[in-house]
C-alpha cells in the first residue's frame, strides 16, 4: 500500500479555540494536527474504526513545533 507523503487541509480559527489576545491557543494547534493526521491515516486506509477492530493504535510521541507567530481569530491556516 503506498502511503500518500502529503495530507493538507485549510482550518479557520474559530473564537472558540483562540486566547483573550485573538491569538489561537497552542493547544488548539495541536488539535490541528491530530485531525490531519488523522485525515492522512483514513487515507492511507488505516482509520481508526479500523485500528481500534484490529488492536492497534498510533501515539505521537514527541514533537517539534516552532511557531514564528501564532495565528489569529478568523485567520486561515493552510
Amino acid at each position: 500500500m503506498t502511503s500518500p507523503p502529503i495530507q493538507t487541509m485549510n482550518v479557520t480559527v474559530r473564537s472558540y479555540e483562540v486566547e483573550p489576545d485573538a491569538r489561537v491557543r497552542v493547544t488548539d494547534l495541536f488539535n490541528y494536527l491530530q485531525d490531519i493526521a488523522g485525515r492522512h491515516a483514513l487515507a492511507c486506509g488505516n482509520d481508526y474504526t479500523v485500528m481500534f477492530e484490529r488492536g492497534f493504535a498510533w501515539f505521537i510521541l514527541r514533537v517539534h513545533l516552532r511557531i514564528d507567530r501564532a495565528p489569529r481569530f478568523r485567520e486561515t491556516l493552510a
